[in-house]
């Protein structure tokens, strides 16, 4: 069985996480660049909210995940702010799974397995 990558499994982990919130999106409680990293106030999160470990959630946290990359094992801070943005952008559940599919190609992440 070949080993998976960190980042492949922090993209799982976010991919299942918001499928267990139906591919709804964390709603802003303010007017930032990234949506809630935190806990919305339907107890949503974010993309990188789900791979945030519950201890380091706050509700209404919106600190964007400026350190987020590295802590996380990410590989690059772009990915991490695509892999935000197919959040962020998605107007419908449908919508999201279209962007996270894109960004699994995008970067080379395997979606199978996933409730893409």
């Amino acid at each position: 069985m070949k080993k998976l990558s960190t980042t492949q499994k922090l993209f799982n982990k976010c991919v299942r996480g918001l499928a267990k919130q139906g591919f709804a999106r964390a709603g802003a409680l303010k007017d930032y660049r990234f949506q809630c990293m935190g806990l919305d106030h339907e107890g949503r999160r974010c993309a990188v909210g789900q791979i945030v470990p519950k201890s380091e959630l706050v509700p209404g946290d919106f600190a964007a995940p400026t350190g987020a990359a590295k802590w996380m094992g990410w590989d690059s801070w772009d990915s991490l702010t695509d892999l935000q943005a197919a959040h962020d952008a998605a107007a419908t559940p449908e919508s999201m799974r279209r962007r996270l599919k894109r960004f699994a190609k995008k970067y080379g992440l395997s979606i199978e397995g996933l409730p893409l």
